[in-house]
């Protein structure tokens, strides 16, 4: 009879070993993805900065050329203006406080706050996307640090609960072999 206890516990170590070495390979293996995943990554760095620093130019170029234009445009319209109206206004209008050139001089201030206003707004969305990103990354850091934590808090749990099964196992046989005795 104890030499069939025997068999039974040395199959079950067996069993027990087997099931280890599946674990512990196919643990290793997901580590082996996990880094080749991670070095694919590191080689897609070069190509995300470079599509990110293309995005920022065409945006910083996208603001010149809006504002350039935009200017240019206001410039048409305030000779045109002038060259049409002035001389009409000035004329029939003498009497009053506030002149058409002042006019055309507000508006032109008008136009160019306008094209600030523009330029000043690509730069703030280029802060806010720098700051999301900062913020990403941090959050990254975080979460590295949290899981760290609580795979650490798993482990002792799963540990703690293999010395209780221990103990409780070790409890069970006393118990049996005080009752056989």
């Amino acid at each position: 009879m104890a030499s069939r206890k025997e068999e039974r516990k040395d199959e079950t170590a067996g069993h027990q070993r087997e099931s280890r070495e599946i674990v512990t390979r196919t643990l290793d293996e997901a580590k082996d993805n996990t880094r080749r995943a991670m070095e694919e990554a590191r080689r897609d760095i070069s190509v995300r900065t470079a599509t990110f620093n293309d995005y920022q130019e065409q945006t910083i170029n996208a603001a010149r050329d809006i504002a350039e234009n935009y200017l240019e445009s206001q410039k048409e319209i305030i000779n045109s203006v002038q060259y049409s109206w002035v001389p009409y206004f000035e004329n029939a209008y003498s009497m009053y406080w506030i002149s058409p050139r002042k006019m055309t001089e507000i508006y032109a201030r008008m136009a160019r706050s306008f094209s600030d206003n523009a330029i000043a707004t690509c730069k703030v969305a280029n802060n806010v996307m720098f700051a999301n990103m900062e913020a990403a990354k941090a959050s990254m850091q975080y979460t590295r640090e949290n899981m760290k934590e609580i795979n650490r808090v798993s482990v002792n749990a799963a540990r703690s609960f293999e010395e209780t099964s221990r103990n409780y196992q070790e409890a069970m046989r006393e118990e049996r072999q005080e009752r056989r005795e």
